[in-house]
């Protein structure tokens, strides 16, 4: 059994990696930490869990009761972790969910379908992105692959009120929809630097117009760039790349957020128009673009079957 501590229990994140973790059948939730819910019941405020655990938070934390971390603190949180605890054994996994440690030499990029292989190999340590830079990535990574990337990317995005899944503002959300630091996305950036490892060529911005929405989670993409290679080509250069994946699924149908909600799905759908390529692509933004993630690289970290845990059911009804 995986024996985990958990940083920032009372997060949302954190809420949603407990609901996760509680029915993965490797893993061992040892403690809960929070500085503000100390000893009350972690059912009384993650909803949804009542009859499905005893669990309550603690003051304190315990490093060698454990052998993996999942931060899920706000990023001052998770600064004070690493100064409080300088000399973490390497033996102890630490996976980040608070953006803190995004770009940290020591920790791998947490995107699976680009970096399974360093996880697998010994990794220990792991940042996981954003949602916007998640799908954005998903949605591209076939192309960079095949060396296809050789123009601007025009892109919108809309994703609920915070793309960091420590601190959603839901109450914010109803019935409202506002830009979002419109062409300067730092996670449009971010996709960009890692898109071109793949293609070492590619340089060009992905021009990100990215709003929040009024949908509880979710997160959708459309990117629009020059594409003369025909449709079918397209379509299977995109099931080969996913081949081997587990999450990410190429539909005959427009994609529509009800079809990934609730589970660690990206589906991506593809259209051309006058020699153009349109690709819209969808994420459930606490899971694919969070906690999911978060339990797909600790399964890959400890030498799990990459579904494990993770064989959730959707949300959409007629």
């Amino acid at each position: 059994m995986i024996k985990i501590g958990i940083m920032g229990g009372s997060s949302p994140i954190a809420g949603e990696l407990i609901r996760l973790l509680i029915h993965h059948p490797d893993a061992d939730i040892i403690w809960v930490n929070s500085r503000s819910m100390a000893a009350g019941a972690i059912s009384d405020v993650h909803a949804g869990m009542h009859g499905d655990t005893e669990l309550r938070f603690s003051s304190g934390y315990n490093l060698a009761e454990v052998n993996l971390v999942f931060l899920c603190s706000t990023p001052g949180e998770t600064e004070d972790f690493l100064k409080e605890n300088p000399e973490i054994p390497d033996k102890l996994r630490l996976i980040d969910l608070s953006g803190y440690c995004m770009g940290t030499e020591n920790f791998i990029y947490g995107l699976p379908e680009l970096y399974r292989k360093t996880m697998v190999r010994g990794g220990t340590r792991v940042a996981i992105p954003g949602a916007i830079a998640t799908v954005l990535q998903l949605a591209l990574l076939p192309l960079a692959k095949n060396l296809m990337l050789n123009c601007e990317i025009f892109a919108t995005g809309i994703t609920p009120q915070s793309d960091r899944p420590a601190m959603p503002n839901f109450a914010a959300a109803a019935g409202n929809i506002c830009l979002d630091r419109p062409l300067r996305h730092p996670q449009a950036e971010e996709a960009v630097a890692n898109l071109s490892t793949l293609q070492s060529s590619y340089q060009a911005p992905i021009q990100l117009v990215s709003m929040r929405g009024p949908q509880s989670r979710g997160t959708m993409v459309s990117l629009l760039l020059d594409a003369a290679t025909d449709l079918q080509h397209l379509r299977e250069l995109y099931d080969n790349f996913y081949d081997d994946h587990n999450f990410v699924y190429l539909t005959d149908r427009p994609v529509e957020l009800k079809d990934v909600v609730n589970t660690n799905k990206c589906l991506i759908h593809l259209q051309k128009f006058d020699g153009r390529l349109l690709i819209s692509a969808a994420i459930d933004n606490l899971l694919k673009g969070g906690a999911g993630t978060a339990v797909h690289c600790m399964n890959l970290l400890f030498g799990l079957a990459e579904r494990t845990g993770l064989t959730l059911k959707t949300s959409s009804y007629f």
